[in-house]
């Protein structure tokens, strides 16, 4: 039986129709993903390109001396449309 992991999970959901999926190279850890998720969504909210705020909310990530090491913000990747979603759900 042939795994595929991450990989075939981000072909899915893009074979699904998925215009973009964010995924880690490798297992992360906790706080880091989080913090990298929060600050990658309020950069999305404020109508950056998907590619542009994962770029800016791993420097911001790069700058906290505890995840300052690339293995905290390092592994993260964008797969599929670099673009401005459509809209964002609001709250």
């Amino acid at each position: 039986m042939r795994r595929e992991g991450v990989v075939g999970l981000t072909s899915s959901l893009i074979a699904a129709g998925a215009r973009s999926v964010v995924r880690t190279q490798w297992m992360v850890a906790d706080e880091a993903s989080a913090a990298l998720m929060v600050s990658f969504h309020e950069k999305l909210g404020a109508g950056l390109a998907k590619d542009e705020a994962l770029r800016r909310a791993m420097v911001q990530i790069q700058k906290e001396k505890a995840m300052s090491h690339p293995f905290f913000w390092v592994g993260f990747l964008l797969v599929g449309d670099p673009d401005r979603p459509l809209s964002l759900p609001t709250r």
